[in-house]
């Protein structure tokens, strides 16, 4: 049994230097025919269209991964940090720092899926902007996106993609072996402890899509509805753009801004950047996941609400949020559904609350600005949710 599993533990290592190996080679291979690595491709993208004024303070936090080990994601995101340096228009913050952090507010280290939670994450860090990413993995090649993400509006500066030729990792027969051990001894353990009933699996449905085209880019948003008995962690939504062969021509990620209960629904959305009239028809994607842990608070209080319309083609929603609990709020955020008057989802917005932090019984306003070209529609109506990080 030792010499099993040892020659497993290798076995799963040289898999793992091969992974590496593959990518490198890969980006070396991209590199010489387009002239660019992706890492580079990602950072001109990002910025192109960015007006930064004076150097900026940025966090590049840890790339999501589908599909494929957590390891290419983290080289991305290195070397995507030292081509920003490179640049010379922005001030990197330290990935130890990063990690620290993420360790201190109980944050995956293999990526952050929630945009709130990312911009308050970069508030943390004292960042003006927070880098996301995701690495996806098809069969024979990867496709890596990434957003440069205002953290004081949550408005999205910028945003590139790029295309990695690196192979699926297949399963290995160790690998099979070894989780053949582990589940026999889980259900050795489990006839020790007594049966357990089968666990609830999450549930939820994707209602009325909508795109609004705003200055040559197009966003697309909806509402998650949880149709489970289980809460599901904040939704991340991604639309696939296909042309008229049905080819894809990219993937636009769309996030919800909370945690999602039991029976209730939240909006989502994202953007794809000048792409108006460059695709022919779309999909959405989108898997539910259990909420394993709650560290979101979600009863807090809205009131003198003001919702009218601006003087710059936009709507203002204001008010006063208050914390009723007995936990203090950090990063307490209004989330707004909007709808015509025919009752129709014509888009959403978000915005946090002057104080970073609400504590027991304290108050703080609260005004969001949401641009006519985002909403599918002219609003005459509202729904709230709310959501903070217990303290």
């Amino acid at each position: 049994m030792t010499t099993d599993i040892q020659g497993n533990f290798i076995n799963m290592k040289i898999a793992r230097i091969a992974a590496l190996a593959s990518l490198i080679a890969s980006l070396v291979s991209l590199a010489c025919v387009s002239g660019q690595a992706p890492a580079k491709r990602l950072s001109q993208g990002l910025v192109q269209n960015v007006d930064m004024g004076a150097p900026i303070t940025v966090a590049v936090l840890p790339f999501i991964v589908e599909g494929g080990p957590d390891l290419e994601g983290r080289i991305l995101s290195e070397k995507l940090t030292d081509e920003l340096v490179n640049a010379g228009r922005f001030r990197l913050i330290e990935r130890t720092r990063i990690e620290q952090v993420m360790r201190e507010q109980r944050l995956s280290q293999t990526g952050v899926t929630d945009m709130s939670t990312a911009v308050a994450l970069g508030r943390l860090l004292s960042a003006k902007a927070v880098v996301l990413g995701t690495l996806y993995y098809r069969d024979r090649s990867a496709e890596v996106f990434a957003r440069l993400v205002d953290t004081e509006s949550g408005m999205i500066l910028g945003s590139a993609s790029a295309e990695l030729d690196v192979p699926r990792p297949s399963r290995k027969k160790s690998d099979t072996r070894l989780a053949a051990a582990g589940a026999a001894g889980d259900r050795k353990g489990s006839q020790k402890a007594g049966s357990i009933g089968p666990q609830k699996k999450p549930s939820a449905v994707l209602e009325q899509l909508q795109t609004a085209d705003s200055y040559g880019s197009v966003y697309f948003f909806g509402l998650v509805r949880n149709t489970g008995e289980v809460p599901l962690k904040t939704p991340h939504v991604v639309v696939r753009l296909r042309d008229a062969a049905g080819n894809q021509l990219m993937l636009v990620d769309c996030f919800a801004q909370r945690d999602l209960l039991p029976g209730e629904s939240v909006p989502f959305e994202g953007v794809a950047l000048n792409q108006k009239g460059m695709y022919a028809d779309y999909e959405t994607l989108f898997t539910p996941e259990r909420l394993e842990y709650r560290y979101n608070l979600y009863e807090l209080e809205s009131a003198q609400e003001n919702f009218a319309r601006g003087t710059l083609d936009d709507f203002r929603l204001s008010g006063v949020l208050t914390n009723p609990g007995k936990e203090g709020a950090k990063y307490a955020k209004v989330v707004a559904g909007f709808y015509d008057a025919a009752g129709r989802f014509i888009g959403t917005g978000y915005a946090f609350t002057q104080l970073k932090l609400l504590k027991p019984g304290e108050s703080s306003p609260y005004q969001m600005h949401v641009p006519m070209s985002k909403l599918a529609g002219e609003p005459v109506s509202y729904v709230l949710q709310f959501t903070a990080i217990a303290d």
